[in-house]
């Protein structure tokens, strides 16, 4: 269960007691901000004329992270001008995996996928990238770039909604054997 929005609403003090004086009103409308479609908005019991309570809040929250399309979701309560509050569901949809590069592209052998899992499809998260990252470092440095360093440049399209990962390698030096010398025994 995903609940850093609803974590949000209810740990935050100031923002409970800001919204308190719409608990109790009639919901004027229900509008989806951060996403161009308000096809989700039929996920939520919560309805027009309805009044507001922290419970069909939580439950409509909980409804729209059910559908797995949203990373965060916060409410935002106005007044409307006919009465009651307008509430908007201020969300910011999930972003999948899409391609991964790795630069300089002739640092490696063969492509990051040959090496190291990727997670191609999969629901975007930092973790995931911060893995990859040290997954990588680590790899150069059993290159022989004990120097390495590693940083990850993340490119995300609205449209898509697939995003991009570039790790940008800084290998410095590799290490070379130097001189052999053998010493004792016969």
């Amino acid at each position: 269960m995903k609940v850093r929005g609803l974590i949000l609403v209810l740990l935050m003090p100031w923002f409970a007691h800001a919204e308190d004086q719409y608990y109790g009103t009639r919901v004027a409308s229900l509008a989806l901000a951060g996403t161009d479609s308000q096809a989700d908005l039929r996920f939520i019991r919560l309805r027009i004329g309805e009044t507001i309570t922290r419970e069909n809040v939580r439950e409509a929250i909980q409804a729209l992270f059910d559908t797995g399309r949203y990373s965060q979701i916060e409410v935002e309560a106005t007044p409307s001008p006919e009465g009651g509050a307008n509430l908007a569901f201020r969300v910011r949809p999930n972003f999948f995996f899409g391609t991964f590069r790795m630069e300089p592209e002739k640092l490696l052998e063969r492509p990051i996928s040959g090496y190291v899992r990727l997670p191609l499809g999969e629901k975007f998260t930092m973790p995931a990238v911060d893995r990859i990252v040290q997954e990588t470092t680590e790899l150069l440095k059993a290159q022989g770039y004990f120097e390495a360093k590693v940083s990850a440049e993340n490119r995300f399209d609205d449209i898509t909604r697939l995003a991009s990962v570039t790790l940008r390698g800084e290998p410095g030096p590799r290490a070379t054997v130097g001189n052999i010398r053998i010493q004792g025994g016969e």
